[in-house]
């Protein structure tokens, strides 16, 4: 598994999380290309590392939809891996996937989750295993990938995406990336079982990273950054850029699949099990990098 940074964590107790959690971009290493063309190069370079059937994590919003349009566009044959939930909760983004699956004539794998079960007891063997998370979106990548090892598989995601947040750092507006130290942990569960699958095909490369940054778009907002201030969990920058790459990409609201889960049980079992799950693992906050940082890293 190829991504654009190395990582570290430590639950040193008592210690600031920027002392913990460690982030380092890696340099880009040749003139950077244009974004769109960064996402073929490496998607071609994840296909020919592998010999098994690869499969598209599609939940039905416009990452994973956009990862399989690359894949279409450099020819080649993919089956899609939904994750449903038995009560219909997600079916306002799956409902996306299932028919870009028809339109494109591709195989469609659908897995179902019970998720209030998943949600007060499923998790615990992963908790039980040492995989700390604070959302249950976490926990839900490893079920995936499960199914995946089940499947003999080879997992294509897009579950990474630049989401900027403006913070006063030192009375100076700064933009800012948001990291926490849950994101890794499929990392380290791919690690553990000795297996391989990019589930963050926008991380795998630090040229893909950079070439984003120097989207013209983004070069411009980040020259603005009192544009981020309450505006990171929209991002309707990344919205445009991938209509205006992938023109047929359906126009839909950002969704995480969970949405409903709340509106359709009381009490609210999702978000009291993750207050539960903050109080747990109290470590598992928030780490800030300033955009500068990540620039010169990179070495853009």
């Amino acid at each position: 598994m190829n991504l654009a940074i190395d990582y570290f964590y430590k639950n040193i107790p008592n210690t600031d999380i920027n002392q913990r959690f460690k982030i380092n971009f890696k340099s880009v290493t040749r003139p950077l290309l244009s974004w769109k063309e960064e996402l073929i190069i490496s998607a071609k370079q994840i296909v020919e590392s592998t010999n098994k059937t690869i499969y598209v994590l599609m939940s039905g919003g416009i990452d994973s939809e956009l990862v399989a349009r690359v894949l279409i566009e450099i020819g080649v044959d993919f089956k899609a891996l939904t994750l449903k939930h038995k009560s219909g909760t997600n079916h306002h983004e799956t409902k996306y996937a299932d028919s870009f699956c028809v339109e494109n004539n591709i195989k469609q794998e659908v897995v179902y989750l019970d998720v209030p079960h998943f949600i007060s007891k499923g998790i615990d063997k992963y908790i039980h295993q040492g995989y700390r998370a604070t959302k249950i979106y976490y926990y839900q990548q490893l079920f995936l990938l499960e199914k995946l090892e089940e499947l003999d598989g080879f997992g294509i995601g897009g579950a990474y995406e630049q989401i900027y947040h403006t913070l006063d750092i030192s009375n100076k507006n700064e933009v800012c990336l948001g990291f926490n130290p849950s994101y890794m942990m499929a990392m380290d569960w791919i690690k553990n079982h000795n297996t391989d699958h990019q589930l963050w095909f926008y991380l795998s490369t630090p040229e893909i990273h950079a070439s984003y940054m120097k989207h013209e778009l983004i070069e411009f907002l980040l020259q603005r950054p009192e544009y981020f201030i309450d505006q990171h969990w929209i991002n309707r920058e990344k919205t445009l850029i991938y209509h205006k790459e992938w023109p047929k990409i359906k126009r839909r609201n950002k969704a995480s699949g969970f949405e409903r889960i709340s509106m359709n049980n009381s009490p609210d079992i999702l978000g009291n099990k993750q207050s539960e799950l903050r109080s747990i693992f109290p470590d598992l906050v928030d780490m800030y990098i300033p955009v500068s940082t990540i620039k010169q890293q990179l070495r853009i």
